[in-house]
C-alpha cells in the first residue's frame, strides 16, 4: 500500500510546528559577519548538491557538517535558522516536493536547535560536550529521517530506522571531524572553509572510480559469459555437422558388419568373417573416439596439432569430397589446440561445400609458418558483403540455418594461436580462404 498524501502533510506540518516552537524558545540571534555568511552559504549549498553515498556506510552530506559547525559558533538560534534557510535554497534547486520542503524546514529547526542547546557555551576543545552534541544530532536527525521515509514512501519505520542507523557509521565521524574543523575555520578564517571542497571532491572521485571499476568488472563478466554462450552455440552447431558426418561414416562399417554376422550364422568357424568384424568395430571405435575428443572442446593442454590428422577428422565430420587429396606429409605440426583447429577447418570446409560440390585444399610450409588454403569453385563473394564476413552474427544463410559466428570464431582461434585467417581471393572462379599458423618445428 502506498503512502497517504494527507497523512504525509500532517506529519510534515507537525515537525515544522515542533521546530518553530523549539527555535523560538532557544534564545537570541547572533549576527555573524557578512563575508562569513557568504562563504558558509557557498560551501553549504555546494555540500548539499554534492552529497556523497558510500556503499555500506551511507550518505555523507558536507552541508550538514557545516551546519553543525555554524551552530557551535553562533548558538542554537542562529545555527538552526542558517540551516533552515540554506537547506531550503538547496531543496528548491533540487526541485523537491512541497511536502518534503515543509518537513526539511522543520527537521532543520528541530535538529540543530537541540544540537545548539546541548553544545551551548561549550569550549570547542571540550570532547564530552562535542560528543554529546554529535549524538544529539545523530539520534534526532536519524529518527526524523526514518519517520519521514516511513510517511513519504510507505515503508515500515523499522526498515527505515535500520537504514538510518547504518548511515551513522559515516555520518557521526564526519560531523564530529568536519563540523569541529568548520567551526574553527569560521571563527579564525571564514573564507578558508572553502578549502573543505578539495578533500570532499577527492573522496567523491575515489568513490566514483571504485564504482566505475566495479561496474566495469561486472560488464567484463557479462561479456565473458556472453562469449561463452556464443562459443557454446557455435560448437553445438559444429557438433550437428559432425554428427551427420559421423553417422554417415559409421553406417558403412555397420552395414559390412551386419553382412558379416549373417555369414557367421552360416559358417561359425570362418576366421575371415571374424577379422572383418574386428576391423569394422575398430573403425567405429576410432571414429567415435575422435568425435568425443573434439566434443570435449579445448583445454586438453595440447598446443600442437598434426595438420594431416586434423584435416582428416574435419573431412570425416563434414562429408566433403575434395577435388584432389593434398600432400601434407612433409608439413610440420602447427601451434594450435587440435580440437579448435578441427572447428576452424570444419567451418571452412562446410562453407565451401555449400557453394558447390567441389572443394580444393592446399597447404605449404613457408619458413616458420604453415599456410593452408580452402577454395570453392562458386560465383565468388559479392563486394558489398566482403568486409562483413568476419563480423559476429553476420550470415547470408536463411534464418535458423546459421549462427553467423563460424568465421568470427575461426578467426579468433587462429589469432589466439598466433596466426591469421583471411579471404585471400574471390571472383567468378571461386573464393579462397587462407589460414596461417605458426609451425612448431620439423617432425
Amino acid at each position: 500500500m502506498g503512502p497517504d498524501p494527507a497523512r504525509s502533510w500532517r506529519f510534515s506540518v507537525a515537525v515544522l510546528a515542533l521546530g518553530l516552537g523549539l527555535w523560538l524558545a532557544s534564545g537570541p540571534l547572533v549576527a555573524p559577519p557578512a563575508l562569513t555568511l557568504v562563504a558558509l552559504a557557498l560551501i553549504a549549498i555546494y555540500g548539499e548538491l554534492r552529497s556523497l553515498y558510500v556503499a555500506g556506510y551511507g550518505a555523507l552530506n558536507l552541508g550538514e557538517c557545516l551546519y553543525f559547525g555554524a551552530t557551535l559558533c553562533w548558538g542554537p538560534t542562529t545555527g538552526a535558522l542558517l540551516t533552515a534557510l540554506l537547506g531550503l535554497t538547496s531543496d528548491r534547486l533540487n526541485r523537491k516536493r512541497p511536502v518534503v520542503l515543509t518537513f526539511n524546514l522543520g527537521w532543520s529547526l528541530v535538529t540543530f536547535t537541540l544540537v545548539g542547546m546541548v553544545a551551548r557555551g561549550a569550549d570547542l576543545s571540550a570532547p564530552t560536550r562535542l560528543l554529546a552534541a554529535v549524538l544529539t544530532y545523530a539520534v534526532t536527525a536519524g529518527a526524523l529521517q526514518a519517520a519521514a521515509q516511513s510517511y513519504f514512501e510507505g515503508l515500515s519505520f523499522h526498515h527505515t530506522a535500520r537504514m538510518q542507523f547504518q548511515g551513522l557509521k559515516l555520518q557521526v565521524p564526519a560531523v564530529l571531524t568536519l563540523g569541529t574543523l568548520c567551526s574553527h575555520l569560521l571563527l579564525l578564517a571564514p573564507w578558508a572553509v572553502l578549502l573543505m571542497v578539495f578533500p570532499v571532491e577527492i573522496t567523491s572521485a575515489y568513490v566514483r572510480i571504485r564504482e566505475l571499476h566495479t561496474s566495469l568488472q561486472a560488464a567484463h563478466r557479462q561479456l565473458q559469459e556472453a562469449q561463452a554462450r556464443m562459443l557454446a552455440g557455435e560448437r553445438q552447431a559444429s557438433l550437428g555437422v559432425m554428427a551427420a558426418g559421423v553417422a554417415h561414416e559409421i553406417n558403412n562399417p555397420l552395414a559390412a558388419m551386419a553382412t558379416t554376422l549373417h555369414m557367421l550364422r552360416r559358417r561359425p568357424d570362418d576366421t575371415a568373417c571374424l577379422e572383418l568384424l574386428e576391423k569394422g568395430i575398430s573403425r567405429c571405435q576410432g571414429i567415435t573416439t575422435r568425435m568425443l575428443a573434439y566434443s570435449r572442446g579445448p583445454g586438453t593442454g595440447q598446443d600442437r596439432a598434426d595438420l594431416a590428422a586434423v584435416l582428416s577428422d574435419a573431412l570425416l565430420f563434414t562429408e566433403v569430397q575434395l577435388r584432389k587429396t593434398p600432400d601434407l606429409a612433409g608439413l610440420p605440426p602447427v601451434a594450435c589446440e587440435p580440437g579448435e583447429l578441427v572447428q576452424v577447418l570444419t567451418n571452412l570446409l562446410s562453407n565451401a561445400h555449400q557453394v558447390g560440390p567441389e572443394v580444393e585444399v592446399s597447404a605449404r610450409a613457408s619458413g616458420a609458418t604453415v599456410e593452408l588454403e580452402v577454395r570453392d569453385f562458386g560465383p565468388g563473394i559479392p563486394a558489398e558483403i566482403r568486409s562483413r564476413l568476419f563480423e559476429p552474427f553476420f550470415t547470408t544463410r536463411p534464418v535458423g540455418q546459421g549462427t553467423g559466428l563460424g568465421l568470427f570464431l575461426a578467426r579468433g582461434i587462429a589469432e589466439r594461436a598466433g596466426g591469421s585467417l583471411e579471404l585471400a581471393a574471390t571472383g567468378p572462379g571461386g573464393s579462397t580462404f587462407r589460414l596461417l599458423l605458426p609451425a612448431v618445428g620439423n617432425r
